[in-house]
Protein backbone atom coordinates (compact mmCIF):
# COMPACT_ATOMS: atom_id res chain seq x y z
CA UNK A 1 0.00 0.00 0.00
CA UNK A 2 1.21 3.30 -0.75
CA UNK A 3 1.50 6.28 1.71
CA UNK A 4 -0.08 9.29 0.09
CA UNK A 5 0.63 12.77 1.64
CA UNK A 6 -1.26 15.95 0.79
CA UNK A 7 0.10 19.39 1.03
CA UNK A 8 -2.39 22.37 3.22
CA UNK A 9 -4.10 24.41 0.94
CA UNK A 10 -2.16 27.79 1.59
CA UNK A 11 1.45 28.41 1.19
CA UNK A 12 3.16 27.96 4.73
CA UNK A 13 6.77 28.72 5.77
CA UNK A 14 9.28 26.19 5.21
CA UNK A 15 7.09 23.53 3.21
CA UNK A 16 10.16 22.57 1.40
CA UNK A 17 11.85 21.04 3.98
CA UNK A 18 8.25 19.66 5.20
CA UNK A 19 7.93 17.79 1.98
CA UNK A 20 11.57 16.09 2.10
CA UNK A 21 10.57 14.84 5.57
CA UNK A 22 7.89 13.12 4.46
CA UNK A 23 9.36 11.57 1.47
CA UNK A 24 12.66 10.82 3.79
CA UNK A 25 10.73 9.28 6.15
CA UNK A 26 8.57 6.84 3.96
CA UNK A 27 5.29 8.87 2.19
CA UNK A 28 5.55 7.24 -1.43
CA UNK A 29 4.00 10.15 -3.05
CA UNK A 30 3.19 14.20 -1.63
CA UNK A 31 -0.01 15.58 -3.05
CA UNK A 32 0.86 19.45 -3.86
CA UNK A 33 -2.89 20.27 -3.63
CA UNK A 34 -2.03 23.93 -3.38
CA UNK A 35 -5.70 26.03 -4.78
CA UNK A 36 -4.25 29.24 -2.28
CA UNK A 37 -1.28 29.49 -3.39
CA UNK A 38 -0.44 31.35 -6.61
CA UNK A 39 1.22 28.94 -9.47
CA UNK A 40 4.90 31.31 -8.42
CA UNK A 41 4.87 29.80 -4.89
CA UNK A 42 4.46 26.22 -6.53
CA UNK A 43 6.96 26.78 -8.97
CA UNK A 44 9.21 28.24 -5.93
CA UNK A 45 8.57 25.31 -4.24
CA UNK A 46 9.36 22.86 -6.60
CA UNK A 47 12.50 24.28 -7.73
CA UNK A 48 13.48 23.69 -3.86
CA UNK A 49 13.17 19.99 -4.91
CA UNK A 50 15.33 17.56 -6.05
CA UNK A 51 14.64 16.13 -9.38
CA UNK A 52 14.40 12.54 -7.36
CA UNK A 53 11.95 14.22 -5.03
CA UNK A 54 10.07 15.97 -7.64
CA UNK A 55 9.11 12.36 -9.29
CA UNK A 56 7.45 11.78 -6.83
CA UNK A 57 4.91 14.96 -6.37
CA UNK A 58 1.23 15.11 -8.09
CA UNK A 59 0.00 18.30 -9.04
CA UNK A 60 -3.51 19.35 -7.89
CA UNK A 61 -4.10 23.08 -9.36
CA UNK A 62 -0.84 23.86 -12.01
CA UNK A 63 -1.37 21.43 -15.23
CA UNK A 64 1.75 23.33 -16.71
CA UNK A 65 3.74 22.55 -13.63
CA UNK A 66 3.93 19.35 -14.37
CA UNK A 67 5.63 19.05 -17.62
CA UNK A 68 8.19 21.87 -16.29
CA UNK A 69 9.32 20.06 -13.66
CA UNK A 70 9.00 16.38 -14.74
CA UNK A 71 6.42 15.20 -12.03
CA UNK A 72 5.07 12.12 -11.20
CA UNK A 73 1.82 13.17 -12.12
CA UNK A 74 -1.52 15.61 -11.94
CA UNK A 75 -4.64 15.04 -9.84
CA UNK A 76 -8.06 15.80 -11.70
CA UNK A 77 -10.02 18.45 -9.93
CA UNK A 78 -12.12 21.50 -11.14
CA UNK A 79 -9.02 23.39 -11.81
CA UNK A 80 -7.55 20.36 -14.22
CA UNK A 81 -10.99 19.26 -15.55
CA UNK A 82 -9.21 16.78 -18.41
CA UNK A 83 -5.73 15.72 -19.61
CA UNK A 84 -4.12 16.07 -23.28
CA UNK A 85 -4.64 12.41 -24.78
CA UNK A 86 -0.58 12.75 -25.01
CA UNK A 87 -0.59 12.84 -21.30
CA UNK A 88 1.28 10.03 -19.86
CA UNK A 89 1.76 10.36 -16.13
CA UNK A 90 -0.02 9.14 -13.19
CA UNK A 91 -3.45 10.58 -12.79
CA UNK A 92 -5.90 10.81 -9.99
CA UNK A 93 -8.98 12.01 -8.77
CA UNK A 94 -11.36 12.66 -5.81
CA UNK A 95 -15.03 12.00 -5.89
CA UNK A 96 -17.33 12.82 -3.27
CA UNK A 97 -19.94 10.93 -3.62
CA UNK A 98 -21.42 7.68 -5.67
CA UNK A 99 -22.45 9.37 -8.28
CA UNK A 100 -19.63 11.26 -8.65
CA UNK A 101 -17.72 8.23 -9.17
CA UNK A 102 -19.94 6.47 -11.54
CA UNK A 103 -20.42 9.80 -13.52
CA UNK A 104 -16.63 9.97 -13.31
CA UNK A 105 -16.41 6.30 -14.89
CA UNK A 106 -18.92 6.70 -17.82
CA UNK A 107 -17.07 9.50 -19.03
CA UNK A 108 -13.82 7.54 -18.92
CA UNK A 109 -15.56 4.63 -20.67
CA UNK A 110 -16.60 6.91 -23.56
CA UNK A 111 -13.00 8.39 -23.46
CA UNK A 112 -11.51 4.56 -23.75
CA UNK A 113 -13.64 4.39 -26.83
CA UNK A 114 -13.33 7.26 -28.68
CA UNK A 115 -9.77 6.39 -28.06
CA UNK A 116 -9.84 2.70 -29.67
CA UNK A 117 -11.99 3.72 -33.08
CA UNK A 118 -9.72 6.28 -34.07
Amino acid sequence: MLKIAITLPDAISGEVATIRRLLADGFDIVHLRKPNASIDYCRQLLGGLSVAERSRIVVHDYYSLYREFALRGVHLNRNIASLPSDYCGSRTRSCHSLEEIKEHKKKEKKEKDRKKSN
